[in-house]
């Protein structure tokens, strides 16, 4: 049972109710705690139509059990099952603080697959398209013929100007007109990374000479170059994004101190820097408005370039349109595939901080043989209930039985004595004290049921009774609460009279 509350409040704090110090289970839970709890609670909720004050008011009586009352009411309508009220918060006991925790934490488990629920919709009604930028993918269509052919792993950045694409960002990696494109710091890494890369395959390369198995040789150079070609992949991305970073704060630095030079002209009222400002909004926008419309036009020239390309090489060369349109099936299902990948990679991001914020809980084991013994508890007491009602049953029966043969009996012997009565004397006064006995026994039965009936009734409100004290209910703190409501009410009461006495007069 201490390992189910203490499972219980772990769940509701992490579902984000602040659990007051002190309390590290259930039963630790006070009125003002529990009520500071369910407040929360039904706020992450949102079944609440103005907030709960976070701890209830010590000094006046009426107003906790006013908000009691509307906190046992909220509880119903979130469709608590059973009886609830007032004194449910005021003068819990151990099972009503258990019931109540296990209602709130099956709501906010609720609320949150809804939630979960929804995001999935959301992310399911993306165009791919829209996934692919979220993800942050482009569809990388050039492969670098240097990874694949390794007799081209010699040759170096002079002598090929490729470029590779990271995220969509263009990175040079070497060529004559590279360094106009890049920065200096950028430049610097890529030398220095393609330095390396070059001496290592110098080196691989000569001892490939001397050695007697150069395919060895240059697999290992292979892997050395992957390698390298990985850590300046993560440099450039590095480089890419401290650029970034740096172009942002340095237009930043610009609008500040633009706006430090209007601040301080006086020969300028603000109005002018808003009309220019709105000047330079509309002009930007007229430009934008004209590259769209340049970009809608060169897009349908485009289009129509490619449609007539497709046509021609379709009536000219059929298996290389087929090849062609293959390889933009190949292109798209790479390109969900990607995107795919990589958003079960950020829920995996997700739920790996879930997992780690999640407290750490004894072992799934534990609680398999812990069900596992209540169930085999449970069984037994149902052979043990079998067993009973079995045996219940064939004394009812022999009962049953009895019952009968006596009946059987005595109306035979009654039959007997009465007509013996009518002739003699002494069998009348006989027959007089059978009846007698009859009756008596019939009382004796009749007895022996009422003190079985009275011996359950008693039985049941002994429970009743058990159950009651371990509510551990403070009658003291029941008078008092009630003496104070009464006082209020009377100062209530001659307050409206006096009221009432001054409106009249």
């Amino acid at each position: 049972m201490e390992a189910s509350e203490e499972i219980l409040l772990n769940s509701i704090a992490s579902s984000g109710v602040t659990i007051p110090a002190g309390v590290s289970s259930v039963k630790d839970l006070t009125p003002a705690t529990l009520f500071s709890v369910s407040s929360q609670a039904l706020h992450l909720i949102g079944r609440q139509n103005s907030p709960f004050p976070a701890s209830l008011p010590e000094n006046s009586v009426a107003d906790r059990l006013k908000l009691c009352s509307e906190l046992a009411s909220e509880f119903k309508s979130l469709g608590f099952i059973g009886d609830i009220s007032f004194h449910k918060f005021l003068y819990p006991s151990e099972e009503d603080l258990y019931e109540l925790i296990r209602f709130l934490v099956g709501r906010l488990s609720d609320v949150e697959a809804r939630k979960d629920a929804i995001r999935d919709s959301k992310r399911r009604l993306k165009t791919p398209k829209e996934s692919l930028a979220d993800a942050g993918l482009l569809p990388r269509k050039e492969l670098s013929e240097r990874q694949s052919d390794p007799l081209m792993v010699t040759q170096t950045p002079e002598q090929s100007n490729q470029e590779e694409f990271n995220n969509g960002v263009r990175i040079p990696i070497g060529g004559a007109d590279s360094s106009n494109e890049t920065s200096s710091g950028e430049q610097d890494v890529l030398d220095l990374v393609e330095g390396v890369r070059k001496s290592s395959l110098r080196d691989n390369f000569d001892h490939g000479q001397q050695s007697t198995s150069p395919w060895v040789h240059l697999n290992q150079m292979n892997c050395k170059t992957e390698t390298l070609q990985d850590q300046k992949e993560m440099l450039a991305e590095k480089s890419v994004s401290s650029s970034v970073e740096l172009q942002e704060l340095e237009e930043k630095l610009g609008l500040l101190k633009a706006a430090v030079e209007m601040a301080s002209d006086d020969k300028h009222p603000n109005d002018f820097y808003v009309n220019q400002l709105n000047d330079q909004v509309k002009a930007k926008r007229g430009k934008i408005v004209e590259m769209e419309t340049e970009w809608i036009d060169k897009r349908k020239a485009l289009e129509q370039k490619k449609h007539s390309l497709e046509e021609n090489l379709r009536t000219t060369e059929p298996e290389a349109y087929v090849k062609y349109k293959k390889v933009e099936e190949i292109e798209l299902k790479l390109e969900s595939v990607l995107a795919e990948n990589k958003r079960r990679k950020d829920e995996l991001i997700v739920l790996a901080a879930k997992a780690e914020k999640q407290p750490k809980l004894q072992p799934r084991r534990t609680y398999i043989q812990r069900v596992e013994e209540i169930t085999k508890n449970s069984r037994k007491q149902d052979a043990d209930i079998e067993r009973i009602l079995k045996e219940t049953r064939e004394l009812q029966l022999e009962s049953n039985s009895v019952q009968e043969r006596l009946n059987r009996t005595y109306a035979v012997v009654d039959e007997t004595m009465f007509r013996e009565a009518k002739k003699d004397q002494v069998a009348r006064q006989a027959y007089r004290i059978l009846t007698n006995i009859h009756e008596s026994f019939e009382q004796i039965a009749e007895n022996l049921l009422a003190t079985d009936r009275v011996r359950r009734q008693v039985t049941d409100y002994e429970g009743k009774l058990a159950t009651m004290a371990s509510r551990s209910v403070d009658i003291d703190k029941l008078k008092a609460n009630l003496e104070t409501i009464t006082r209020e009410n009377d100062l209530l009461e001659k307050k409206l009279s006096n009221d009432s006495s001054q409106n009249v007069g």
